[in-house]
């Protein structure tokens, strides 16, 4: 028996974390309630807006368990490098930023059918300040994972 695997692929995706150096990636029960410099770089799930999308389109026919279908969802993720402010210039923050967000991409990419998924495809999104949950800007950029799941009862 087999069901949509949210969870199951957030953990995949925290487990990348060895594959990208000096990057920690947390899984839902990792979302930290306040970033700083000393966990910096992080990327975790998105507490406001982590599942986004979800669509079940059914690839064949038939009731119960006899029914097969295709899930697809987004897993919105937010990657802190540093404190907004932090080091002399602002290019080097931004410089390390995309090296850093590359690396994470390069290691979903190379990853692509993470456990629970079929396929996945990563989405950089906004680079620049963010907040953190309780308001601390980080300069950090969004990254949108789109999964596709093959849902079998």
């Amino acid at each position: 028996m087999s069901g949509v695997k949210i969870a199951t692929v957030a953990n995949s995706i925290a487990g990348l974390s060895s594959s990208v150096s000096g990057v920690t990636i947390k899984d839902l029960d990792g979302i930290p309630g306040e970033v700083s410099q000393r966990i910096c770089p992080i990327m975790y799930p998105d507490p406001d807006n982590f599942v986004t999308g979800l669509t079940v389109t059914p690839m064949s026919s038939g009731a119960g368990t006899a029914g097969k279908n295709d899930v697809r969802y987004t897993l919105n993720y937010v990657f802190m490098y540093v404190p907004v402010g932090s080091g002399r210039y602002l290019a080097e923050n931004i410089a390390g930023l995309v090296d850093s967000t590359v690396l994470i991409l390069n290691a979903l990419i190379a990853n692509d059918a993470v456990t629970g998924s079929v396929d996945i495809e990563p989405k950089p999104g906004d680079f620049g300040p963010l907040e953190d949950p309780v308001g601390n800007q980080f300069e950090g950029a969004r990254i949108a994972i789109d999964v596709h799941e093959f849902y079998e009862v």
